[in-house]
C-alpha cells in the first residue's frame, strides 16, 4: 500500500514538473531554431518597412511653387511671380489667396484691391467660378487698364492650372457684368497670352 502511495506521488510530482517545463518554455519563448530564426527575421524586414516609408514620408516636399501674375507700373502687362506656398491640394485657393497678398518682387503691383476676399472657388468643365467679397467691386480704383489688370492676373494665375481654362467672376454669391464698367463679366474669362511680358 504504501509502495503504491509513494508511486503515485512521483507520478504526480512528473506530471507537475512536467507542466511547469510546458509553461517555462511557452514564457520564454523556447522555440524551435528553425521558427525562432523565421520570427526574428520577419521582425527585421518589418521594422525595414517602417524605417523605409518613414524616409519616404520625411523626402516629400513640403512645399510646392506657384505662378501669381501682378501689374507692371504702367499697368499694361502682366508680370510672372513665383511663389513657393505650403504644399496643398487645394492648390487655386492657394493661388488667389497668394495673389490678393500682393507682390514681394520690385517693380510688381498689386491687382486686388486691399481688403478683398476670397469667399468660395469651384472647378468644373475647366471653368473656376471664383466668388469675391464686396470689396473687389467697391475698392476698385477704376479705369479700364486696371479693370484689365485685375480681371486678367486672376484668370492668368489660374490658368497655370491644366484644370482650368476659363474663369466665371462672382461678388458675395452673385454673377456680375462689369467690374468697373469696363469687361463684360457675363460669360466666363480666358487668358489673353499678349498681356503677359515674361
Amino acid at each position: 500500500m504504501g509502495k503504491k502511495i509513494f508511486k503515485t506521488s512521483i507520478t504526480r510530482c512528473l506530471i507537475v514538473l512536467l507542466f511547469i517545463a510546458l509553461f517555462w518554455m511557452a514564457l520564454t519563448g523556447c522555440l524551435p531554431r528553425k521558427e525562432k530564426k523565421e520570427v526574428e527575421e520577419k521582425k527585421k524586414e518589418v521594422k525595414v518597412t517602417e524605417e523605409e516609408e518613414k524616409e519616404r514620408e520625411e523626402e516629400k516636399p513640403k512645399t510646392m511653387m506657384i505662378t501669381l501674375y501682378f501689374g507692371d507700373e504702367q499697368a499694361e502687362y502682366l508680370l510672372p511671380e513665383k511663389r513657393e506656398i505650403p504644399k496643398t491640394e487645394a492648390i487655386a485657393r492657394a493661388a488667389i489667396e497668394e495673389l490678393i497678398k500682393g507682390p514681394k518682387e520690385s517693380g510688381h503691383f498689386p491687382t486686388i484691391p486691399e481688403g478683398t476676399r476670397l469667399l468660395g472657388i469651384r472647378i468644373e468643365d475647366g471653368i473656376a467660378h471664383v466668388d469675391f467679397s464686396e470689396e473687389l467691386v467697391e475698392r476698385h480704383p477704376g479705369g479700364s487698364a486696371g479693370e484689365t489688370m485685375t480681371i486678367y492676373s486672376i484668370v492668368s494665375t489660374l490658368a497655370e492650372f491644366p484644370s482650368i481654362q476659363r474663369v466665371k467672376f462672382l461678388v458675395e454669391g452673385k454673377e456680375i457684368e462689369t467690374l468697373a464698367g469696363h469687361m463684360d463679366l457675363t460669360e466666363p474669362i480666358a487668358p489673353d497670352p499678349d498681356l503677359i511680358r515674361r
